[in-house]
């Protein structure tokens, strides 16, 4: 193995492990949840996502305050403790998985077609937005 394919493979490592230890401490801080409940619980942090960002990129300022991060991390929170509490699967293993999949031209996979954002503009914090029918 190459040193970036070692690297990538201790990173995954370092990641499942990250994963097995939020799926630990869910399941002692919270032993009857139940997989709905998680489910629903990451549509949530998601929701605070969406306002972090509206906030940020001001679009909404009412809406939107928050710290876009944290509320990132808050929903990979939800979906490691989904995966590792209920599916035997990487979540990082199912993103490269995925990646490889979107990098593949003749997968199929409609973002294969999908043109890069060259119809997109920055706003203020240099956050690339892409625009759709007129609107940012």
């Amino acid at each position: 193995m190459s040193n970036l394919q070692d690297k990538a493979v201790a990173e995954l490592v370092v990641l499942r492990s990250l994963q097995n230890r939020v799926g630990d401490w869910h399941r002692q801080r919270f032993p009857a949840a139940e997989m709905e409940y998680v489910a629903l619980k990451t549509c949530e942090e998601v929701g605070e996502l969406a306002s972090a960002v509206l906030g940020l990129v001001g679009t909404n300022s009412a809406i939107g305050k928050g710290d876009v991060a944290g509320e990132a991390a808050d929903v990979v929170i939800c979906i490691m403790v989904l995966l590792d509490r209920w599916y035997p699967v990487s979540l990082f293993g199912a993103v490269e998985a995925k990646l490889a999949i979107l990098n593949d031209l003749n997968s199929g996979h409609r973002s294969a077609f999908d043109a890069t954002l060259s119809n997109s503009t920055t706003n203020d914090a240099g956050i690339r937005l892409k625009e759709n029918n007129g609107h940012l």
